[in-house]
């Protein structure tokens, strides 16, 4: 996933994107945040979009861990039985 063209985010489907590609993107809008140059409006739009990939990464998360939990009780069943 490219992510030099953030102004187009809003056209990306962020379902479709992996952890990994949404964090980086999620950093990078910190970035422009952060780096002062953007106006008010600009600086909406980017919170709004880090917001979405927030909400994405983080549901991927639950996911993941929701897993790795089922995981670790079949495993502690499987060694009682």
């Amino acid at each position: 996933m490219n992510i030099d063209n953030m102004e187009n985010i809003g056209q990306i489907d962020i379902e479709k994107l992996t952890y990994e590609e949404a964090f980086d993107m999620m950093k990078a809008l910190v970035d422009q945040l952060e780096n002062g140059q953007v106006n008010l409006e600009e600086s909406l739009k980017l919170f709004e979009d880090g917001t979405r990939l927030y909400r994405h990464c983080n549901a991927i998360l639950e996911k993941t861990e929701m897993k790795i939990s089922k995981f670790n009780e079949y495993k502690e069943e499987v060694e009682v039985d």
